[in-house]
């Protein structure tokens, strides 16, 4: 940071930590790290193990987003790198999305199913541990007309880390209460999302499904599994034609249908009932 940002980020600091009131020094930092970092899209959430996530501050409303976050919460968020992370998060600090996902991430399906029709081009999440095992994730992001982070971006957001995830972890503790619906909901959405398609595929269409919409591209799908790219695309090729889908958003788009539409019980396939068959 040069000097003058420098100064701000402290003025900023020094507001925080004289301000009584979690929810209105959480606010603070948000806003400043939005501006410090020309941030289009931020966010501030909870994440636990065994529920859906909850949020804490949201401010999306950009132009360039096609979507609705609500599918976020109903489906998305179980399939998102940065939830699988904080899943697995053994220190608190700052991720970046290129280094928790694999090579092409950018032409996967889960990127153009939530990431591009998010309007969104770039990700970082600020990450701290809670006392009760949950994470609080505050997700700066960059829309398609700006530029990615930069490496001196990442520097600096690295260096003031431990201030952040510190502030976080004491500011947002007990921010927001665990729900039995929750609990619910994400108990039926791992089901839903385990057994899709597995009635309708073959088992290697459905292995290979399930890791194009857990974000794995088709580079990543064909080095895993050991078989040719070109293999990939066939596989893909007769999955879309089986489900009468022929883009990645609609894949997914298929799946919150699924799971909107039919009533199933747990280890059911939600796209069997959804399409009669």
């Amino acid at each position: 940071m040069d000097r003058k940002t420098l100064t701000a980020w402290h003025e900023c600091l020094g507001k925080i930590l004289r301000e009584s009131d979690d929810k209105a020094a959480v606010t603070s930092l948000v806003v400043h790290l939005k501006a410090l970092f020309r941030a289009n899209s931020v966010i501030l959430m909870v994440y636990r193990a065994g529920s859906s996530p909850a949020f804490l501050h949201n401010d999306t409303g950009h132009s360039w987003r096609k979507n609705n976050f609500d599918d976020y919460i109903a489906a998305f968020y179980i399939l998102d790198p940065f939830y699988q992370a904080a899943l697995n998060l053994s220190e608190d600090g700052l991720l970046g999305l290129e280094e928790i996902t694999p090579p092409d991430f950018h032409k996967s399906e889960y990127f153009e199913a939530w990431y591009q029709q998010s309007g969104l081009n770039d990700e970082v999440n600020f990450m701290a541990r809670l006392a009760d095992g949950s994470v609080v994730a505050l997700s700066l992001a960059r829309t398609i007309d700006a530029p990615r982070f930069s490496a001196r971006d990442l520097e600096d957001m690295r260096m003031i880390a431990p201030v952040v995830c510190g502030l976080l972890a004491t500011r947002c503790s007990g921010a927001h209460k665990e729900t039995e619906k929750g609990r619910r909901l994400h108990v039926e959405l791992q089901s839903a999302l385990g057994a899709f398609g597995r009635d309708i595929l073959t088992p290697r269409e459905f292995e290979i499904m399930q890791m194009l919409m857990h974000g794995h591209p088709a580079r990543s799908v064909a080095d895993r599994l050991s078989i040719s790219m070109e293999t990939v695309k066939v596989h893909r090729k007769k999955i879309y034609a089986k489900l009468d889908i022929g883009t990645h958003a609609e894949l997914f788009s298929l799946f919150l249908a699924a799971l909107e539409n039919t009533d199933t019980t747990l280890g059911d396939d939600p796209l069997k009932a959804y399409l009669g068959a």
